[in-house]
């Protein structure tokens, strides 16, 4: 019998120090200390420009489905005030040491969020992870997309780390789907930049330097050819992507290929 009592006590602990190395791997998506700048910048400049996302998402006919099921899941968790999903797609290249990191910035006068690449080292005291991509390796932890210094996104992360199951549950879905190498995890709630009714967000991407420039506009500026680059459920608003084909002179820049239009969450 004490062999029995001692057998169990031995199997508990051995489960409960598995559980701790789970739940330690897990809180290293929602910080920057130790990232992996290299394998990031090499994975981040292998993803699609937001044309060719768009085109390929297009292309699957269970994606609707999909979001509903997304939808419920998010709901689940009572997460859907901050987090939703991104397109998975990249901004700009990056060099070597750098991450996509989104600030609150006044632009030509204009309150904005301003998302750029920036030096790792300059940014991982303020900056916190944003969204993140699954890997087909189940043992893997989700990699970090692009990070923000918005006060939001650290409540969400509290939120988030509440429920650590919620990662491997959304993982699931989007495995039976086939649908990691569309979809990212991504907060999408912001407080430094406020929308009201019949008002959108408008982010026009830039080069010299390289910027995406997110501002407050009316609701009439949303091109019907929009890409949806943003699903949130209920919650936070949307971000979609209007194609253009100009460039006009900008203060310290040129407009380049792409707008992304951020709207209301249906529902």
């Amino acid at each position: 019998m004490k062999n029995n009592i001692r057998f169990k006590g031995k199997i508990i602990l051995a489960t409960i120090f598995i559980q701790l190395q789970i739940n330690n791997s897990s809180q290293a998506i929602f910080t920057l200390e130790d990232f992996d700048s290299v394998n990031h910048v090499r994975h981040y400049n292998s993803l699609p420009e937001v044309e060719d996302a768009d085109a390929n998402v297009r292309q699957i006919p269970s994606v609707p489905l999909f979001l509903q099921r997304a939808e419920s899941l998010v709901a689940q968790y009572k997460l859907e005030p901050y987090v939703g999903l991104r397109l998975i797609h990249k901004h700009f290249p990056l060099s070597d040491g750098q991450l996509m990191i989104e600030e609150y910035h006044v632009v030509d006068g204009i309150p904005s969020l301003v998302t750029s690449p920036h030096a790792l080292e300059e940014t991982i005291m303020a900056a916190i992870p944003s969204s993140w991509i699954f890997s087909n390796n189940l043992k893997q932890d989700p990699y970090i997309f692009e990070a923000s210094t918005d006060p939001a996104v650290k409540e969400a992360i509290t939120k988030l780390k509440e429920n650590p199951e919620f990662f491997d549950e959304m993982r699931k879905l989007l495995t039976e789907y086939e649908l990691l190498s569309f979809f990212s995890v991504a907060i999408l709630q912001r407080t430094s930049l406020i929308v009201h009714e019949g008002q959108s967000y408008l982010e026009e991407s830039y080069t010299d330097p390289n910027e995406s420039i997110i501002q407050v506009c009316d609701d009439s500026k949303i091109s019907p050819n929009a890409i949806t680059t943003t699903w949130s459920f209920k919650g936070p608003r949307e971000m979609k992507c209007t194609p253009s084909a100009y460039c006009s002179p900008r203060m310290h820049g040129h407009k380049i290929i792409r707008n992304h239009l951020r709207q209301k969450a249906i529902g």
